[in-house]
């Protein structure tokens, strides 16, 4: 929401140049957005008076440049974090100011990390998917040769005592 200032009456010189004197030791200190933006706003009610004008655009392009480096150290903070859903933010942060400072390749530089973590995840899954599905076939193949020797020895068991029969059979009787 812009505020406008009008003045109910006319102001002298001196008052104008008390006003004047006034915004523009705010203007050089001011380090915050919103105190810039009245600031300007006022400078531009008084808009015949010297470089008010000129101080009006200045505050607001000073303004503009606060909150442009708040939006990209705020960024530049969750890039800091890592964490994919915080690098997807500052991409987005970025991208809201892509003409400031290094925006374009901070936003280059989110993607890659975005897709680096993608790819090692992927990998990651791929390698628990791998693991799993060689343990389980290494332990069917351990239990296929398992039962395999179990099915030998039973059957060699089991000729063996055929043999004996055979023979228990021919001797004895």
């Amino acid at each position: 929401m812009k505020r406008e200032y009008r003045f109910d009456k006319q102001l002298n010189n001196e008052q104008l140049d008390a006003l004047y004197n006034r915004l523009y030791s705010i203007y050089k200190t001011a380090q915050s957005e919103d105190v810039l933006k009245e600031i300007g706003t006022l400078f531009a009610s008084i808009p015949d008076y010297k470089d008010s004008s000129k101080l009006a655009v200045s505050c607001f392009k000073k303004a503009e440049e606060i909150h442009n480096d708040n939006i990209y150290f705020d960024a530049l903070a969750l890039v800091e974090k890592g964490d994919t859903a915080s690098l997807r933010r500052a991409a987005f942060e970025f991208e809201r100011i892509r003409e400031w400072r290094d925006s374009a390749s901070k936003i280059e530089e989110c993607n890659e990390r975005i897709a680096e973590r993608r790819s090692r995840h992927d990998s990651e899954i791929y390698r628990k998917h791998y693991k799993t599905n060689y343990r389980a076939g290494y332990r069917k193949e351990q239990m296929g040769s398992e039962t395999l020797k179990m099915v030998l020895i039973g059957a060699s068991v089991g000729v063996i005592i055929l043999i004996l029969q055979w023979l228990w059979n021919i001797f004895i009787i």
